[in-house]
């Protein structure tokens, strides 16, 4: 990455090399969330060498991670690490992984209990329901990794109910296979005994 010489002038599509010789920039599309630390490259103030950037920033990452899965509309995006490693493992990953991380942040501040069903430790969320946006999801998976092995949370005892977090729909419509095993209907799903997805006004379909 360099910074860019002439602020008025953030997107030429030809430069300068050795010998002055000219060469066109290559066009990208970089699809991201807003985040402080890529905003540079979303103004124009930081522009990659020999490439012309076309930045397209979304709200939610769901819906990148959708589009980038379903669909391989853009050339360079973030992407669920989860679902990318869900992909590689299945074998058919269409993607090459960049050791880049746009969005990093401690999971261990992103639980929010009832203060009413009487939890006062990690602990005491053990046969309790828990939301989530989908089991599936890269900071999901996180946390259930420190409740298990940070605070001995048995995740086994615990309801999990999917759901997106504005609307009483599902989130996104993701391509990761499934995480659990069990005699489920269908493979992308935990047991029905411990799991439930968000519908019609806080109604369950399961």
């Amino acid at each position: 990455m360099r910074a860019s010489s002439d602020m008025n002038d953030r997107t030429p599509t030809r430069e300068r090399f050795g010998h002055g010789c000219a060469m066109s920039r290559l066009a990208l599309t970089f699809a991201s969330c807003r985040y402080d630390r890529m905003e540079a490259i979303h103004a124009g103030d930081v522009v990659p060498a020999g490439i012309e950037l076309n930045c397209i920033r979304f709200r939610s990452g769901r819906e990148i991670f959708d589009r980038v899965v379903g669909g391989q509309e853009f050339d360079v995006a973030e992407l669920s690490a989860s679902e990318f490693i869900s992909l590689m493992g299945r074998g058919d990953c269409p993607f090459v992984a960049l050791p880049v991380f746009p969005s990093r942040v401690f999971r261990h501040g992103y639980i929010f209990i009832n203060t009413r069903r009487g939890i006062r430790t990690a602990k005491d969320l053990e046969g309790k329901r828990v939301g989530l946006p989908l089991y599936t999801q890269t900071a999901a998976i996180w946390v259930r990794g420190h409740l298990m092995h940070e605070f001995d949370v048995d995740l086994a005892t615990i309801r999990w109910v999917e759901g997106a977090v504005e609307k009483p729909v599902a989130h996104g419509s993701p391509h990761a296979p499934a995480l659990l095993r069990g005699p489920f209907k269908s493979s992308a799903t935990p047991p029905p005994s411990r799991w439930e997805r968000c519908s019609h006004a806080g109604r369950s379909t399961r």
